[in-house]
């Protein structure tokens, strides 16, 4: 969110700067690791999915200024029984906002994916738009653009405190204090540090995550 933010706002032409406790790209983060899913057909609700296609062309605009390749759009599987609310919602999301997709029944997913188990009364809803995002590739990406167009960051440097003051906020870091207009505060699980009114309703949450070599890729 933070690198993200930064870069738009370097695009626009604002005076920014950008705080980081280490360097972008950093594993520390919910951000951390070597891929993320992106999904556009979104089991989680249809008021996501305006926000998923903006975001869907601003990786693609990201690539495009940075020269790096952040996003494989590879397409996403959501398998189950098409009456379970998870695969309702899906395809209610898909076609609500006519995001390109594909339905499929049983026989179809074991035709076309032999590769899998399917269980009996499985089917399948795929998300062309779909795929797989290099997320601490992308936070750098997004850094270094920001500097380019005459953003600052600032690495290596924890922000203690967010403040409050008659001409704007205070920023106050290990190093220095900042005084700026405004601030966005994009501390993921450091949250409740920043704001500690929020912390009775922040509790972070380790979820580790495991990436295994294919023993057939031609699968």
């Amino acid at each position: 969110m933070g690198s993200m933010a930064l870069w738009q706002l370097a695009r626009a032409g604002v005076a920014a700067i950008g705080f980081e406790r280490w360097s972008p790209g950093h594993d520390q983060s919910a951000a951390g690791g070597e891929s993320r899913i992106f999904r556009t057909a979104y089991q989680e609700g249809t008021a996501y999915v305006p926000l998923l296609l903006r975001a869907h062309d601003l990786w693609r605009e990201l690539e495009a200024e940075s020269g790096i390749d952040l996003f494989t759009a590879c397409g996403c599987l959501m398998i189950g029984p098409l009456e379970h609310p998870d695969l309702r919602r899906v395809l209610t999301s898909a076609q609500t906002y006519d995001v390109p997709h594909r339905v499929l029944d049983h026989d179809q997913l074991v035709e076309r994916y032999p590769q899998f188990a399917f269980l009996p009364g499985d089917s399948a809803v795929l998300d062309r738009r779909a795929g797989v995002l290099r997320p601490e590739f992308a936070i750098a990406a997004a850094a270094r653009r920001a500097e380019q167009l005459g953003a600052s960051v600032v690495t290596g440097t924890r922000v203690r405190a967010v403040e409050p003051s008659s001409s704007g906020v205070v920023l106050r870091t290990d190093d220095r204090d900042y005084r700026v207009g405004q601030a966005i505060l994009a501390p993921g699980p450091w949250l409740s540090r920043l704001l500690p009114d929020l912390a009775p309703y922040v509790r972070p949450k380790k979820e580790v995550l495991s990436w295994y070599q294919a023993p057939r890729p031609e699968a």
